[in-house]
């Protein structure tokens, strides 16, 4: 019995990580983006997505006023994020409005992040880790 749940604990583990996940990228306004799912691409604010789109690097950036975020990857992918990130994303974003690269972990279902944390990240890259 001792050599079975001593099996069954390590197997029980892996599983239960490999259900969540982590997104590094940078948060949004996620209603400034449903208006404009592109991004304007204006002046000198031009970014190369990691799929050769050129987007506006300051297109739908969070304000004072944000209440639906979601985060936008390197790769130009864009995920909502759930009530509980929305909750985590506003009160990081009033603490630090500067502090917009983040790391959210959780799990996703559909295009939405169900978010478990959300944590600013110094780090400049945005790629997802999952």
């Amino acid at each position: 019995m001792k050599t079975f749940i001593r099996m069954i604990i390590p197997l029980g583990l892996a599983a239960g990580s490999a259900f969540g996940a982590s997104w590094t990228g940078k948060l949004i306004d996620s209603s400034c983006h449903d208006r404009n799912p592109t991004g304007a691409v204006t002046g000198d604010n031009q970014s190369k997505t990691g799929n050769g789109t050129i987007q506006d690097s300051t297109a739908c950036n969070p304000t004072p006023t944000t209440s639906n975020f979601a985060l936008r990857t390197n790769e130009g992918q864009v995920f909502q994020l759930d009530s509980v990130g929305n909750s985590k994303a506003m009160e990081l974003f009033r603490k630090n409005p500067s502090s917009l690269t983040v790391k959210v972990s959780g799990t996703m279902d559909g295009q939405t992040l169900k978010v478990d944390s959300l944590d600013s990240n110094d780090a400049n890259s945005t790629s997802p880790t999952r």
